[in-house]
């Protein structure tokens, strides 16, 4: 069994509501959480996609599902105050994760991901023989300084940097003991991987094309709309 667990319940804040959160803007005619879905929807590989939603934008979530054809294709999950809170409510929409086998995966996408192609995700899928986890990058093009205060502390080697990207995929077992080690630490932080690697896990990397884009402001919209309208779009 592969979940996809597509996170849409997101504030946004360094985007903005404008009048909805980043993950419900238009994007070339649809919601940005609209393309994700409509990605897995259209996976065979993909048993389960539960989808969790920020409570205020309910309708929206529900008229757009509606005018894809895409109401079947999702179990609705309210999202929480965090992104761990997030987490762990897609996590429950599946039941007792400790009854799922060890060969089972759980997908963690972001809803503001929209144009994550199927071949990749596959690609992730595929590669997750033998390790914990996969997850997709974009190697770092930029010089990256850590500083103090006002001042460069360090130059980081850009040879070893790379940012994360979407999707993220576990090893069920290894889901259901990062969610409950979160749960017994009280953890609110942004991801799972961090507990993964404190834990003992191995986090495979898979490299991705640059236009596999996380919106995070207004102008990473305007990069996904030139990538589609090139055609690069899945």
């Amino acid at each position: 069994m592969i979940a996809a667990l597509i996170l849409a319940a997101g504030k946004g804040e360094r985007f903005g509501r404008d009048p909805h959160p980043k993950q419900y803007s238009n994007l070339c005619g649809k919601p940005l959480f609209v393309h994700s879905v409509s990605t897995y929807g259209a996976m065979p590989e993909i048993d389960r996609i539960v989808l969790t939603f920020d409570t205020d934008c309910e309708d929206l979530v529900q008229t757009s599902l509606e005018q894809h054809g895409l109401v079947d294709a999702v179990d609705l999950v309210p999202g929480g105050a965090t992104r761990q809170a997030s987490i762990g409510n897609a996590a429950a929409a599946l039941g007792s994760l400790d009854a799922l086998d060890r060969n089972d995966m759980i997908v963690v996408h972001n809803a503001a991901s929209p144009n994550t192609r199927a071949a990749f995700v596959r690609e992730c899928i595929e590669a997750m023989e033998g390790f914990d986890a996969v997850q997709a990058c974009v190697p770092d093009t930029r010089t990256v300084f850590e500083r103090t205060d006002k001042v460069v502390s360090r130059v980081l080697p850009r040879a070893h940097l790379v940012y994360n990207c979407d999707p993220l995929i576990y090893r069920a077992d290894v889901f259901a003991r990062l969610i409950q080690t979160q749960h017994e630490r009280g953890t609110t932080g942004e991801t799972t991987s961090d507990t993964a690697l404190e834990l003992g896990y191995q986090l495979r990397l898979v490299e991705s094309s640059y236009d596999n884009i996380k919106v995070t402001t207004r102008w990473d919209i305007y990069a996904i709309e030139a990538a589609m309208q090139d055609g690069s779009a899945s």
